[in-house]
């Protein structure tokens, strides 16, 4: 198995502080779960048009700035369940 989400996410924050940039998490309203976006801190997140039946892949904001996708983000790592 895998990294469990929380781990996930503390690896996309690490890459996101790297590059100086912060993750700013939206409720996916297409699939669920969170739409995870690293943008400039200096920067505010542009309007943008998530995945849909029509647009797979969201629109060009969506495919620039969106780091992952996550279902659901446990409070700690749980990583040992799945061992």
């Amino acid at each position: 198995m895998g990294k469990c989400n929380y781990c996930v996410l503390q690896q996309i924050r690490t890459k996101a502080f790297l590059k100086d940039h912060k993750i700013v998490m939206k409720p996916s309203k297409f699939q669920g779960g969170y739409n995870v976006f690293s943008i400039p801190k200096n920067e505010e997140l542009p309007s943008y048009k998530e995945p849909s039946n029509e647009q797979p892949n969201g629109d060009e904001i969506f495919e620039h700035y969106c780091v992952g996708w996550l279902l659901a983000i446990p409070k700690r790592c749980v990583c040992f369940l799945c061992k």
